[in-house]
């Protein structure tokens, strides 16, 4: 944790430096090679305390961890596999790094397609396109994923009835590794979700929700940004069948506030039902959008990541 945190410190040091024109480029070099910069999050050579997960024989001056099965590490803080129903959270260092044509988004992912079987209401089904967003992010969905802990489970009766994990598994892309790409792993962003009703009163049941709260967490350094009168992100339901463009898809609104003066704005429009079906014409859009150079230098693919 410390390692990155020093390093976007850092990064975004150089980065507010360099011409905004070439900030995309620059980021992007440092990106090249993901999986070396993934090594900078390692587990300790050396532990006074095995965890949970682990024992010395005699003491803590009596050699290394030995963990127990399932377990791994020096620390015996990494688990070999990240299930979804794990009680903790899946270690950043076990997220690694895909890219896939977006031609190949479909029932069966990359990235997954929430359903009602794990529980979302049909307005949270499916997968989503966040228009607007350049070389930024791409899809997102609030399918259950291997992330563990309480990440991508809606949960009625939780503080926050949704996590996501930005960087997490198989619920989040990118149209290209760029700036966002690296805040997101060195800060391990979690959108957390105060679901509302229309009203907005606080949602009871997942049929009720229709917005949202979104408060930033970062995971990395421990620090949730909750003060919407500073900064605020919110989630809108459009009522079914209305947009103008995409009638046949469910579309939230994104507004953003901050200080209390109106940001950007964009939408997540579902490209994908909770049955698999490709929505028309946002799945032909999204596929256009995906192809052009308006998405970065990585025209027609998306950058997505997958617990190991």
């Amino acid at each position: 944790m410390i390692n990155r945190l020093a390093l976007l410190a850092g990064l975004l040091t150089f980065v507010s430096t360099v011409p905004v024109d070439d900030q995309a480029t620059v980021v992007s070099s440092i990106l090249s090679d993901q999986s070396s910069a993934t090594e900078l999050d390692v587990d300790e050579e050396w532990c006074s305390w095995c965890g949970k997960h682990g024992k010395r024989k005699w003491g803590w001056l009596s050699g290394d961890c030995r963990c127990k099965a399932g377990w791994k590490g020096a620390c015996c803080k990494q688990p070999n596999t990240c299930p979804p129903n794990d009680g903790s959270m899946c270690p950043f260092k076990m997220m690694k790094p895909k890219m896939a044509k977006c031609t190949t988004q479909g029932k069966d992912g990359p990235i997954t397609v929430g359903t009602a079987a794990m529980g979302l209401p049909k307005q949270m089904q499916g997968v989503f396109w966040l228009t607007k967003q350049g070389d930024s992010s791409s899809l997102m969905s609030f399918a259950t994923s291997n992330d563990g802990g309480d990440l991508s489970k809606l949960d009625m009766s939780a503080k926050y009835a949704m996590k996501i994990r930005v960087a997490g598994d198989r619920v989040w892309s990118f149209s290209h590794k760029s700036k966002s790409w690296l805040l997101v792993w060195l800060t391990d962003l979690v959108y957390q979700f105060q679901m509302e009703k229309a009203d907005g009163s606080p949602a009871r049941s997942p049929d009720e929700i229709a917005a949202a709260q979104i408060i930033p967490h970062a995971n990395s350094i421990g620090i949730s940004l909750n003060a919407p009168i500073f900064l605020s992100f919110r989630m809108t339901l459009s009522p079914a069948g209305t947009h103008a463009k995409y009638p046949n898809s469910v579309v939230w609104g994104r507004p953003s506030k901050l200080l209390g003066i109106s940001g950007a704005y964009y939408e997540l429009t579902q490209v994908i039902d909770g049955e698999g079906n490709k929505l028309e014409p946002a799945y032909s859009d999204w596929l256009k959008f995906c192809a052009s150079s308006e998405s970065g230098n990585s025209e027609g693919y998306m950058h997505y990541r997958v617990a190991k």
